[in-house]
């Protein structure tokens, strides 16, 4: 393997290229990706499998596409991209799908390729962007200066130690221009993990709002899921304090 293949220092130990293509249907939506199986051992590759909150932000995308349609998006932890190739499909007229890791924007990249519909994929980019890094984000917001209308984002909190610099990248998107709110698939696993993320999007100054009927247990029922609305406390003007729910 070349030492570019390694994903940023990752190592062969963690690599694992045993994609299996599968078709993610929903709505009258099909989606051909690559991805594994199963989850590498490796906290930094797990963008390689496609998680239970991305279910529940597909079927919440597909249900309010009209909010979508002509929208311009930025995803966060985009993994293997299934989100971002919806959101091309259902008519947003850019996606930016974006990962820190290189392995995973490799397979990100492949999947785009995949789909073989030429006006798809002018409207799709794949960016690197490591949460916190304010130069890849400047770079970002360079070559896209117009902003984004909405950020997405499904299960990307099971982290903690990555909540902090996650909040200070939505504070800046939100920031720019005229960005509206940041699409949440929230998934509740730890309540340690919970607390830091209500405790750090209040710090970020960030309001949460849950909504309606979005509650659900995807994937194989263990855990909550819930889609959040995240805007600036600023842009919210009816909004109530917002109190941590047992989730």
């Amino acid at each position: 393997m070349d030492e570019d293949d390694d994903g940023g220092g990752t190592g062969s130990l963690f690599l694992d290229e045993n994609y299996v293509e599968q078709r993610i249907s929903i709505g009258h939506h099909e989606i051909p990706v690559l991805s594994l199986q199963c989850s590498s051992t490796d906290y930094d590759l797990t963008g390689q499998i496609i998680w239970p909150g991305t279910e529940l932000l597909l079927n919440y995308i597909v249900d309010h596409s009209q909010i979508f349609q002509g929208a311009s998006i930025i995803e966060l932890g985009s993994g293997v991209g299934v989100t971002g190739l919806l959101c091309g499909r259902i008519g947003c007229r850019k996606v930016v799908m974006t990962d820190h890791n290189d392995i995973v924007l490799k397979i990100m990249r492949k999947n785009v390729a995949l789909q073989q519909d030429t006006a798809l994929l002018s409207r799709i980019a794949c960016e690197k962007l490591e949460w916190g890094n304010e130069e890849q984000l400047s770079l970002i917001l360079d070559k896209h200066p117009e902003g984004f209308d909405y950020i997405l984002g499904a299960d990307i909190c099971y982290q903690q130690c990555n909540i902090p610099p996650l909040m200070r990248t939505v504070n800046k998107l939100l920031q720019h221009h005229h960005c509206r709110k940041f699409f949440l698939a929230y998934i509740s696993r730890i309540q340690s993990t919970d607390r830091a993320f209500f405790n750090e999007a209040s710090e970020h100054n960030l309001e949460l709002r849950e909504v309606e009927v979005s509650r659900t247990s995807p994937g194989d029922g263990i855990y909550s899921g819930v889609i959040y609305e995240i805007i600036l406390k600023r842009d919210c003007h009816n909004c109530r304090t917002f109190t941590a729910p047992n989730i």
